[in-house]
C-alpha cells in the first residue's frame, strides 16, 4: 500500500478493510435473513436460520479472501 515515494495512502488501507468488513457482514446478514425467511416459510425452525449463517459465513469468507487475493497481485 505504498506509493511511488514510499509514503503509504491511508485511503487505500481503509478501502481495503471497509471492502473485506462489508464483504463478510454483508454476506452473514443475508445468509442470516434469508434462512429466517425460509424457516418462517417451511416451519424448521431454527435449522434454515444456522444454515443461513454458516452459508454466509462461508461467502464472507470467501468475497474477503478475493478482496486481498487480488489485493497482493495472485491473479492465477
Amino acid at each position: 500500500m505504498a506509493n511511488d515515494n514510499g509514503k503509504r495512502n491511508p485511503y487505500k488501507g481503509a478501502a481495503v478493510v471497509s471492502t473485506v468488513l462489508f464483504s463478510m457482514v454483508g454476506s452473514m446478514f443475508g445468509g442470516i435473513l434469508l434462512g429466517y425467511w425460509a424457516d418462517g416459510h417451511f416451519g424448521t425452525t431454527p435449522l434454515l436460520l444456522i444454515l443461513g449463517l454458516l452459508i454466509g459465513m462461508t461467502a464472507g469468507f470467501y468475497g474477503a479472501y478475493q478482496v486481498i487475493k487480488s489485493l497482493l497481485g495472485d491473479d492465477e
